[in-house]
């Protein structure tokens, strides 16, 4: 990685639901260990780039305490003028190597490092090895993300192919470079499709889409290193420095290997201590090409066993949505969708199994306790008590799935500070309304989701300061124009009603999508 490079041109401010430490402590608490509360938790982000990542994280934790690192200055500077912005006084950010840290530096609960291993020479990444075992804490969790073969050979053939079309140091700006690996990459793509080559669909999967930053093209694909490896070979460099591998943060499309017999039956051959070679086994099974690993000190007790135990204790939140009729929900063998509007969804059978999941859907964005919700679903279906722990173990397990997917999401409290409805003077989080003032249309809420917005309704999003009423907030919405001309309404009154819904439904979205502070 090049400190010139990122000050040339800063990697897109982004926000990982994944590397949240709400995630990583849930994630630590389902295979038995005990995670700081993160509340009150120490964080650490090597390589937080502009910010996109930790200050959301900090504004929506403020009794928690975030130091961000990042090798580029302007990166930095850039982080600082936005945490400045939305008010956010629980961060220090600092322009320093991740070879510079020591012990000195303190300890912290929860350390990430993500889209950096990867990026970064040998030196660099043992010293991310070395920070995760002398400045992590004692019951602390280690995030770091990186790319991995069997997958990463695609990602490298198309590298290789670029830097010799586009090669460092020649004359081409960032954007002519982009622009040159597109038109190339064109090209190649014809030759080997007319060619009947078989290559041509795996190459095409490892190209960054068209529509994302190029920023993100350049460094992704053009950085001096870029170095995937095979899990293994991490988990051992990681052994080295007295850490383990706990499990991956992201999804893991667990269950799908379990529906292919013989992929179930290789699995089930590998000795159950073993996780190191069944997760290899299920890098090349699965072609992954990206690794979300979290990793926690050698002499901490993971216990794989007692998942469903354990997720019981655990809130629970969804997305999904069903439209199916409350007798297909009743029927035992009538499967049922459940979907989101965006990304996996999940069809359902056994009448618990459905009953709870719906729910689940009904309570969004209520978070609730897993083993309560099954009390209550068993009872109502009057489910007989020898049938029930049968029954209970499916409906456990049915979650377990959707959650390894990312169709549904744990936590081991609620999530922080997000308001649930909305109060007499309405106010969206201050880190939402910044976005809005700099026309990102890609917000981050209270959960550290990314929420996708019109650019029509970030202004009105704008106007939620806390400081106007509904009524205001209305007056607001006719002032803006946002409901077109008043000549399309038959008078002043009906423009008024529509303004008040657009209002209340402004209002209803920011309270699901958590956005909503007060």
């Amino acid at each position: 990685m090049s400190r010139e490079s990122y000050d040339a041109v800063p990697y897109p401010a982004r926000a990982f639901f994944e590397t949240h430490p709400q995630n990583l402590q849930t994630v630590a608490t389902v295979y038995g260990l005990t995670p700081p509360p993160i509340e009150t938790a120490r964080v650490l982000e090597l390589g937080c780039a502009g910010g996109g990542n930790i200050i959301p994280m900090a504004y929506a934790l403020p009794g928690a305490t975030f130091v961000g690192i990042d090798y580029s200055p302007r990166q930095i500077e850039d982080a600082k003028r936005v945490a400045d912005a939305v008010g956010v006084n629980n961060l220090a950010l600092h322009a320093t190597s991740i070879t510079d840290i020591t012990p000195d530096f303190g300890r912290f609960d929860y350390i990430i490092a993500h889209g950096v291993f990867s990026w970064v020479p040998h030196d660099v990444q043992e010293a991310i090895f070395r920070v995760g075992r002398e400045n992590l804490s004692e019951h602390g969790v280690t995030y770091v993300s990186f790319n991995v073969f069997p997958g990463g050979y695609t990602q490298l053939w198309l590298r290789e192919m670029l830097m010799f079309h586009a090669p460092p140091g020649s004359a081409a700006s960032g954007s002519e470079r982009v622009r040159h690996a597109h038109e190339f990459f064109d090209v190649a793509m014809q030759s080997l499709r007319a060619h009947g080559h078989p290559s041509a669909d795996v190459l095409s999967r490892g190209m960054i889409p068209r529509d994302q930053p190029e920023a993100q093209i350049l460094h992704e694909l053009f950085e001096d290193s870029n170095e995937p490896m095979y899990f293994q070979d991490f988990a051992r460099r990681a052994g080295e420095h007295g850490l383990q591998y706990l499990a991956d943060a992201g999804t893991n499309e667990a269950p799908f290997e379990q529906s292919i017999p013989v992929v179930k039956a290789l699995l089930d051959s590998i000795d159950p201590q073993d996780v190191i070679r069944r997760e290899q086994y299920l890098d090349f099974l699965r072609g992954n090409q990206f690794r979300r690993a979290l990793l926690v000190h050698s002499d901490r007790v993971v216990d794989r066993k007692r998942l469903r135990e354990r997720v019981e204790q655990l809130f629970v939140l969804t997305m999904l949505q069903t439209d199916a009729p409350p007798d297909a929900i009743a029927s035992e063998q009538q499967p049922v969708e459940f979907v989101k509007h965006r990304g996996p969804g999940l069809t359902v059978k056994g009448r618990l199994n459905k009953v709870v999941l719906a729910a689940i859907c009904d309570a969004h964005p209520r978070a609730v306790r897993v083993g309560e919700l099954i009390d209550r679903a068993a009872e109502a279906l009057k489910i007989p008590a020898a049938d029930l722990p049968a029954q209970r173990a499916r409906a456990v397990d049915v979650m377990l799935g959707a959650w390894l997917t990312g169709v549904l999401v744990f936590y081991v409290t609620p999530p922080p500070r997000a308001r649930l409805d909305a109060g007499e003077r309405p106010e969206a989080s201050t880190y939402a309304r910044y976005q809005c003032a700099n026309r990102q249309r890609q917000l981050i809420n209270l959960r550290h989701e990314v929420i996708n917005m019109p650019d029509a309704m970030l202004p009105l999003l704008q106007l939620l300061d806390g400081t106007r009423t509904r009524a205001q907030l209305a007056d607001a919405v006719i002032a803006s124009n946002f409901l077109g001309p008043p000549s399309q309404f038959p008078n002043r009154s009906a423009m008024s009603d529509a303004a008040r819904r657009t209002v209340e439904e402004i209002l209803q979205n920011g309270a699901k999508y958590g956005l909503l502070v007060g």
